[in-house]
């Protein structure tokens, strides 16, 4: 398992990217703030499709980060990729949000070399 975080509660950056192998796949968490599910994403390597499906809950926005995610780490681990994100913080102001988009790609430039480094 690889866990990275960063950012904090208190102005509502904090995010936190879990890595977790699941068998020969793997599966990313992307939360923040209150975790839940708002957007999934999951290749389909086995078959040679190499399709991607996705599903965003309504009302939810963390489809381009997980897409984002999913789309990085494909290229990096053998086997199926599963990303989950949910990141809900009350009353959130547009600068949080770009703080939070900047923080989730920092986060995956990090979790991208813990995992060439390995």
């Amino acid at each position: 398992m690889i866990e990275i975080h960063t950012g904090n509660t208190k102005d509502k950056s904090y995010i936190s990217y879990r890595l977790e192998k699941l068998g020969r796949d793997w599966v990313l968490y992307i939360t923040g703030g209150v975790p839940h599910i708002g957007s999934v994403t999951c290749t389909e390597k086995t078959g040679g499709t190499g399709e991607t499906h996705q599903f965003t809950l309504r009302h939810h926005r963390e489809d381009i980060i997980v897409r984002m995610a999913l789309e990085r780490l494909k290229r990096l681990l053998e086997g199926e990729i599963l990303v989950v994100g949910g990141i809900h913080y009350d009353g959130i102001e547009p600068d949080q949000i770009r703080q939070i988009e900047q923080n989730c790609a920092s986060l995956l430039e990090r979790l991208t070399a813990k995992l060439i480094d390995n």
